[in-house]
């Protein structure tokens, strides 16, 4: 082969390898530069926002569904009988009394009612003996309130309902609780306080919060020592429409615990134990 042939093969051979490298280049570079919606993308999962809560709505007053002395009226077992039923005004409140005999096997109140009024229980105490059971229970509706007490073994029930002036009648917070002169168990009580004629029950027309504050500077005022701070009792609901709280103080060798409890608009049932 002449040498001017030799030539022009290699840089034939020469220009094809630049073309070849050229087109490599090339591909290369528009694979790098291929739109981002072709690009692969790392998934991502949202955060999601906390949920917002609202505050618990403020509770509309409504007119106070009471019971009275007509035949059938009051929230009681169908087998009871009416004994006496009557009724005086005492301060902002009529307190009507009425007393029924009872069959023991059935229930002294009729629950349902009761709820379909509007009331709630607040407190109940029941004991047991081989003779029936003697206990009783409180419920409230609004600023109203109705107390009763059974005893089976004598067949009886009484029930006192404390009905305010006005229908409408709400507890609300913010009164400053001052104290009574008289005490329970050394345990000063506030003023502006409804005792039911058995005893069992004392109702304090204020607000949960105010009586509470009232016993906070009250119990250290009159000597006794916070054993422990009130606060919700072991077991009790937190979701509950009836706030409980309890506390126990000391005074030298003596302890008792103040419990209290009430709802929304509602007064305040006030149950004091000695424990020493």
């Amino acid at each position: 082969m002449c040498a001017r042939c030799l030539h022009r093969l290699i840089a034939s051979l020469l220009l094809g390898i630049a073309f070849m490298l050229a087109g490599c280049s090339a591909g290369n570079e528009g694979r790098a530069s291929l739109p981002a919606a072709h690009a692969p993308t790392a998934t991502r999962v949202p955060t999601l926002a906390p949920t917002p809560t609202s505050a618990p709505a403020t509770p509309t007053p409504h007119a106070i569904a009471t019971f009275g002395c007509a035949p059938g009226d009051m929230p009681v077992a169908a087998s009871s009988h009416q004994i006496t039923c009557s009724s005086q005004v005492t301060g902002a409140f009529t307190i009507l009394v009425a007393t029924y005999t009872t069959v023991p096997t059935d229930p002294p109140m009729d629950d349902a009612r009761l709820a379909a009024r509007g009331w709630q229980l607040i407190d109940q105490g029941h004991g047991d003996s081989p003779f029936g059971a003697i206990g009783g229970a409180l419920y409230f509706n609004q600023s109203a309130w109705l107390a009763v007490h059974y005893d089976n073994p004598a067949r009886t029930l009484q029930i006192e309902e404390g009905i305010p002036a006005d229908p409408l009648a709400v507890v609300r917070c913010g009164k400053t609780v001052t104290s009574a002169s008289g005490q329970a168990a050394g345990v000063p009580l506030p003023a502006d306080l409804m005792l039911s004629q058995g005893g069992d029950y004392r109702i304090a027309l204020a607000c949960l919060a105010d009586v509470q504050r009232f016993y906070e500077a009250a119990m250290p005022a009159a000597g006794w020592s916070v054993f422990q701070s009130f606060r919700t009792p072991d077991g009790a609901r937190s979701d509950a429409p009836i706030t409980v709280v309890q506390a126990v103080f000391t005074h030298g060798t003596t302890s008792v615990s103040v419990s209290l409890s009430s709802g929304n608009l509602m007064p305040t049932a006030i149950a004091i134990a000695q424990l020493t």
